[in-house]
């Protein structure tokens, strides 16, 4: 944001006119002198000065200038004035105020980049003016979405925000997107963190007035970020927390947010409270109620461990790490997702007299198997008790690219959505639903498998399908990199008649969204309707974003 300040100094001349008089032969009795003249009034020109939220922006991008800190000089009213005067229209959108403008940069469908100017007037009631012209650089960008953001180096989008996080409004989801970038000081490289917006009108926002976030340290390497990391209320209301993992720096942090800005912004700097070593950690699961004091570490062809926490306060807030890690099931599986739940009574048994830790379902990153486990003997520690593939004829190659969980082992209906490829455009790849029965805890497994695109990133959002007003009925999406196209799933259940019946997904529809994706994350949609996608681009920078609810509309004609 820029402040521009130009004063016009004028330079007011007064005349002294002295009249003579008095006795003389010179005088002249038949012209009396008259009164003297005053002098004029000195007459101050008006000031502008003005602000403009961004001086470089993307085509579709709002541009707000707002001069209500003019100065109207001597008189006492001032008009505000402005106008384009070159360039491609830009769209004039409802001012804010009288002195407050807003537009809307022209759309090219191309990569181009255009200076529009603006002609900036502050007049008075004297009629005086002071003007700027304001040059705006609109970059326009060819493809499917819309660029909203450029970054160098790119951006690794790891967080999004949504409507429907976690079933509830607020939290760290709610507010902001986490993103990585690589830094490399011309020796080693290091990553950080940055979090940047979408608004609810599809606005992007870095967050630059009072609302900065800020992370106050980088890491050697990040391989796993999660939200709530370790704190659990009994709404489910997460606080600002966040865990680092680094398999390079066998480190996790466990970071919060500090100097919370108590005025309702999101200002504050997230910064380290706690950490502790523990070898290759891939994955972290927070505790899942009150009366867990530990959390689940997956650990790359380690296993996983328990890593117990201090004494839990009153609010159900943890004050960090006890040191304590304590192996579990150590048989070099790559355990780098693990997902607290209920296994089905034939698989264990409960002792009425003896509490059991839960049960857990675990995949494999290396040989992308589920893995069933549980502490069978009700001693504390947890055993492998089964392992399964995916899908039938599972290819040996197939690697697990994300995995999204849905419930907790106190809700239904609890399911698991994986993503399979083996990294070849014409190859194989999978998306499947791992469903538990509400009843017994059997699980079943519904693949979908498709061969030509790569997939990079699978979401979980209510992105405008049939139920596009009711933000618990999720579709899916599964972002391609090869292929220019993506897949979107429309969730159809019928949460009328059965509010705990198991998801089901309409056939998959492809959409187009420009090819070379590296990451995606799921934000808030316009007018909160529905949510949106934003996409990252490795090899330009660029960040766009795309609704679904625009192609839902046009594919369906809904």
């Amino acid at each position: 944001m820029r402040d521009c300040y130009r004063l016009t100094i004028s330079l007011v001349f007064a005349s002294l006119i002295t009249a003579c008089g008095g006795g003389g032969g010179d005088s002249d009795p038949g012209q009396p002198s008259g009164p003297s003249t005053p002098p004029d009034p000195a007459r101050v020109p008006p000031t502008l000065v003005y602000t403009v939220n961004k001086t470089a922006v993307f085509e579709g991008e709002e541009i707000v200038f707002d001069m209500s800190d003019s100065t109207s000089g001597s008189s006492g009213s001032r008009e505000i004035l402005i106008e384009q005067v070159s360039g491609t229209p830009a769209t004039r959108l409802s001012d804010i105020n009288s002195e407050a403008f807003r537009y809307l940069a022209p759309e090219y469908d191309q990569d181009i980049e255009e200076n529009l100017r603006f002609q900036l007037t502050v007049r008075n009631g004297n009629q005086d003016t002071d003007s700027e012209l304001v040059e705006i650089l609109v970059k326009g960008v060819s493809g499917a979405g819309t660029a909203v953001a450029q970054y160098t180096p790119a951006i690794d989008l790891i967080v999004g925000n949504g409507n429907s996080v976690n079933g509830l409004g607020g939290g760290l989801n709610a507010q902001y997107v986490i993103g990585a970038q690589t830094i490399n000081d011309g020796t080693t490289d290091s990553v950080q963190l940055q979090a940047f917006g979408i608004t609810d009108t599809n606005q992007f926002s870095d967050f630059e007035d009072n609302t900065t976030i800020t992370f106050g340290e980088t890491y050697p390497s990040i391989t796993y970020l999660e939200t709530e990391a370790l704190a659990f209320t009994l709404l489910n209301t997460f606080v600002d927390e966040i865990a680092v993992l680094s398999e390079t720096a066998n480190k996790y942090w466990w970071v919060t947010k500090k100097d919370i800005n108590q005025t309702g912004t999101q200002a504050g700097e997230f910064s380290a409270d706690d950490s502790i070593d523990i070898d290759a950690p891939c994955f972290s699961r927070g505790r899942t109620s009150t009366g867990i004091n530990f959390i689940w570490v997956g650990q790359r062809d380690i296993g996983f461990s328990t890593v117990e926490l201090e004494p839990i306060e009153g609010d159900g807030r943890v004050v960090g790490f006890n040191d304590t890690v304590v192996p579990q099931l150590q048989n070099g599986r790559s355990l780098c997702f693990l997902y607290p739940t209920e296994l089905a009574e034939s698989l264990v048994e409960d002792d009425p007299f003896t509490p059991r830790i839960p049960d857990l379902i675990g995949i494999d990153y290396n040989s992308a198997e589920i893995v069933l486990i549980a502490d069978t003997d009700l001693d504390g520690t947890y055993e492998e008790i089964d392992s399964f593939n995916f899908i039938e004829n599972q290819p040996a190659n197939m690697k697990i690219l994300d995995v999204i969980p849905v419930g907790t082992p106190s809700q239904v209906p609890r399911s698991l959505f994986v993503l399979l490829t083996d990294g070849e455009h014409i190859g194989n790849h999978a998306l499947v639903q791992l469903n538990q029965e509400e009843s017994t805890g059997e699980i079943h497994l519904v693949p979908y498998t498709w061969t030509e695109g790569v997939p990079v990133a699978l979401l979980h959002g209510n992105f405008g399908g049939v139920e596009v007003l009711n933000q618990y009925i999720e579709d899916l999406v599964v972002v391609r990199q090869t292929s220019g196209t993506s897949l979107f799933f429309d969730n159809i259940t019928d949460r009328a008649s059965n509010t705990t019946a198991i998801d089901i997904f309409a056939d998959p529809v492809e959409f187009e969204l420009d090819a070379g994706a590296g990451s995606a994350v799921k934000v808030w949609g316009a007018n909160n309707a529905a949510e949106a996608i934003l996409v990252s681009y490795p090899d330009t920078g660029i960040i766009k974003l795309y609704n679904l609810t625009e192609i839902y509309e046009r594919l369906y004609n809904y």
